[in-house]
């Protein structure tokens, strides 16, 4: 039985559950790795902005 909404796909076997990403879900990969590498290269300073104010 599987099940599909959005983002995600869910498959179940038995008691396990699989997640997997949709088409449309698969379309953020590539804008979610670019903030993720911005956060690491800018993170630091985030945080010294926050604990500045």
């Amino acid at each position: 039985m599987g099940c599909r909404r959005g983002v995600r796909a869910q498959r179940r076997h038995g008691e396990l559950v699989d997640y997997s990403l949709t088409d449309l879900g698969q379309t953020l990969v590539e804008p979610i790795g670019v903030l993720t590498k911005w956060a690491t290269r800018h993170g630091e300073a985030v945080v010294e902005a926050q604990e500045a104010r």
